[in-house]
């Protein structure tokens, strides 16, 4: 297949060519999938494994990442140079190891614990609501099983039974 027609939410069909070498072939890199690109227009991509689902530059989401990692060096060297009274050239280079450790090892940590967290708060979501007590606050963490448990409590001594 050398191009696909995608119909996009207004309607308007949208050619993607495959990508191919000058001698007529697929252009395949291994371990990749094959690409079909927007011919015209904003050059989106959509890769043989995923037909249908269009990847694109979010250049707001990119500009926002590189001056958000610029602000953290910069705080780094600020914080050396200024506070630490490093000399300056020192601070810089201090500034960027530090910044380069805390990007490549404690981010990756801290996204790891907040994926494992949400992909638990999504898996307790879809075994769906308990009969009683709170409902929609039960299994959400600690505060909602400590206010699931205070109301099944509050709700046993309200109807003079034993624990729920």
């Amino acid at each position: 297949m050398e191009a696909i027609i995608v119909e996009d939410q207004n309607g308007d069909r949208i050619r993607f060519e495959t990508e191919m070498t000058p001698d007529g072939k697929f252009k395949t890199i291994q371990g990749e999938s094959i690409r079909y690109v927007e011919t015209g227009g904003r050059h989106r991509v959509m890769t043989e494994d995923y037909i249908g689902k269009l990847t694109e530059i979010r250049w707001g989401a990119l500009f926002a990442n590189i001056f958000l990692n610029f602000l953290h060096v910069l705080f780094w060297f600020a914080c050396l140079w200024l506070l630490l009274q490093y000399q300056w050239s020192h601070a810089l280079g201090l500034a960027i190891i530090i910044w380069l450790v805390a990007t490549l090892t404690l981010l990756p940590m801290l996204f790891k614990k907040s994926e494992d967290l949400s992909a638990h708060r999504q898996a307790t979501a879809q075994r769906g609501k308990r009969e009683e007590g709170l409902g929609a606050w039960e299994g959400t963490g600690v505060r909602g099983e400590w206010l699931g448990a205070w109301s099944r409590g509050l709700a046993s001594m309200l109807a003079c039974q034993g624990p729920v």
